[in-house]
């Protein structure tokens, strides 16, 4: 995934280079077109306005590109680091939990933090008193909260553990 981003960010460069580079030969080419262009014989201000719009525009464009290539990189970076830290900090926060208690965490995790109980009942090794327990244990550790839903329960991670998770 990194190598990914990295070499997305690299064909925005080379875009916006070429994009840069183009503007900046035809800035060039056409200076001297700009002289013959007029109508009056006289160089007329508004030509020569519109001439180095037109100019500008291809030169702010790959200016545009380069800029959001670098920064699009430089963020990811960021982005990376973080997802790897989250990824290790869960991975230390699970071992405080025994093997079942850490079936259910790894399926809310799964499902960004919410699941039916009922489908917490049907992972392999779990009955649905097993899970019940489970999931009692865990609310009154403050990891997960309860919500009616229908003929079921919607189990949630409390608010705290999701700001810390997600």
């Amino acid at each position: 995934m990194k190598e990914n981003r990295k070499f997305l960010a690299g064909i925005l460069v080379i875009v916006g280079l070429l994009i840069f580079a183009f503007a900046a030969s035809n800035i060039f080419r056409d200076a001297s077109l700009a002289l013959e262009m007029t109508s009056c014989g006289e160089d007329c201000p508004h030509e020569e306005q519109v001439v180095f719009l037109t100019e500008l525009i291809p030169l702010l464009v790959g200016f545009g590109v380069m800029a959001g290539a670098g920064t699009f990189y430089f963020m990811s970076q960021r982005i990376t680091v973080k997802e790897s830290l989250l990824k290790k900090n869960t991975e230390i926060l699970l071992r405080f939990f025994n093997k079942d208690e850490r079936i259910v965490i790894n399926r809310l995790i799964e499902n960004n933090g919410k699941v039916l109980q009922a489908e917490i009942t049907r992972l392999p090794g779990l009955s649905k008193v097993r899970s019940h327990r489970i999931i009692k244990r865990l609310i009154e550790r403050g990891v997960l909260e309860k919500e009616d839903y229908g003929k079921t329960n919607m189990i949630r991670f409390t608010k705290e553990v999701r700001e810390g998770l997600f």
